[in-house]
């Protein structure tokens, strides 16, 4: 409850505080930090559990916290800055307002829908990574942290690569080419069984859909106006969320009856369809 407040109000307020020519440059700073964390994080908690317990662990990750909460403190909104007035007086009016203004803006509702696919086919890999280490690796925990510190790094080497090219990170045509080459990557990991082509693809895969997400991101943050953003920031999160929950129900069960590799290859195919369609 407390992230699903707290994400869109940050992403919302990031233009406040960022001139425009920089915008897409802190999307994608932000994305490189976040993703250094995804590997780095792990290997710190490990360390501090093992040497120290733990309650040490939880109680160095309310520290982050409370440094990340004190910062915020500090943030002041830029002089002359009007927040725009909100004509509803509920929640689940500003859900529907924001849902409407996606509707009738084709470009982001176009790329919000390739996010969405994107997000519950990556969403699948992530979790099922347990499993696929298990089943088609046969090597355990220490598969699952080899293939997402694959992921991240890949991820981190995208993201300070869109930091450096700035706006022109915003472009539809990179986040085509990055869904395409994300989606046959995912399908291709399904195919290998041994856990050194599955970390190489890792890293394309991490690559990829860090491309993608930032890219269509920062194109969104561009294109939407002032009054909408705080509520196209909430629905994107939203529906992100509820896309990556279906995908993986459907693909988890289903691969409880039929294994895993069936249902995810169903899935790289039906992104691909998608992909297709906006393609063309």
């Amino acid at each position: 409850c407390l992230i699903s407040f707290t994400v869109p109000a940050m992403f919302g307020m990031l233009p406040r505080f960022v001139e425009k020519k920089r915008l897409v440059s802190a999307i994608a700073v932000n994305s490189s930090y976040t993703q250094l964390a995804v590997f780095a994080g792990p290997a710190l908690a490990g360390w501090i559990i093992t040497f120290h317990g733990i309650a040490m662990a939880f109680a160095v990750n309310a520290l982050g916290y409370a440094v990340h909460l004190t910062s915020l403190l500090f943030l002041r909104t830029p002089a002359g800055y009007q927040q725009p007035k909100s004509r509803n007086k509920s929640i689940f009016g500003d859900i529907v307002e924001g849902l409407s203004y996606i509707r009738g803006n084709r470009r982001i509702a176009a790329l919000l829908v390739m996010l969405l696919f994107g997000d519950a086919l990556g969403a699948a890999t992530f979790h099922m990574a347990p499993a696929y280490s298990e089943l088609i690796l046969g090597r355990g925990v220490g598969g699952v942290s080899t293939l997402l510190a694959a992921i991240g790094f890949g991820a981190l080497i995208s993201a300070l690569w869109l930091a450096r090219r700035g706006e022109k990170s915003a472009s539809i045509d990179l986040v085509l080419k990055a869904m395409l080459v994300a989606t046959l990557a995912t399908g291709a990991l399904y195919l290998v069984d041994t856990i050194y082509l599955a970390a190489a693809i890792g890293v394309v895969i991490g690559l990829a859909a860090e491309t993608r997400r930032t890219a269509s991101f920062a194109f969104i943050q561009l294109a939407v106006s002032e009054a909408q953003r705080g509520r196209l920031m909430g629905n994107m999160f939203l529906l992100k969320q509820l896309a990556g929950g279906i995908g993986t129900w459907l693909i988890g069960s289903v691969a409880a009856s039929q294994g895993l590799v069936a249902p995810m290859l169903i899935a790289v195919g039906v992104a691909l369809v998608v992909w297709l369609v906006f393609y063309l």
